[in-house]
């Protein structure tokens, strides 16, 4: 069983990886601010060195037929009478975090994402693995 077994919404799997971000990212030594809204592109801001990332958070248990987590780079939302699905733009964040159901988390720099609606966290992205 993965990390996201005693989920039982999407908003409860998505708290979870915004906590866990959070967390992370103050062990890597960020500062954090949290948008007051939810209409950002991002979900947090993270202050290192005298300078300001746009933070996304994403969580996943999506798998590729090779085993490979898969993350969605997509925005959804909408309501019961419109849905809405945002793709991913360069520039949109600066760093994007992933967190998979068996716990293994991601810092990923915006600049090696050439993506914009998944991405695949197969072994070109093993050196973006968040360690402490």
């Amino acid at each position: 069983m993965g990390i996201f077994s005693g989920c039982t919404t999407q908003t409860d799997q998505g708290n979870l990886g915004l906590s866990r971000a959070i967390a992370d990212l103050q062990f890597l030594g960020y500062r954090l601010s949290i948008p007051l809204t939810e209409n950002q592109k991002y979900d947090l801001i993270a202050d290192k060195d005298d300078k300001l990332y746009k933070v996304q958070v994403k969580t996943t248990k999506r798998k590729s037929k090779y085993g490979i987590y898969l993350a969605n780079l997509r925005t959804l939302g909408g309501n019961k009478s419109s849905h809405t699905i945002k793709k991913r733009e360069t520039g949109d964040w600066d760093l994007l975090y992933v967190l998979t159901d068996e716990n293994v988390s991601y810092l990923i720099p915006d600049d090696d994402i050439k993506a914009t609606n998944a991405i695949s966290l197969g072994k070109p992205m093993e050196k973006y693995i968040v360690s402490f």
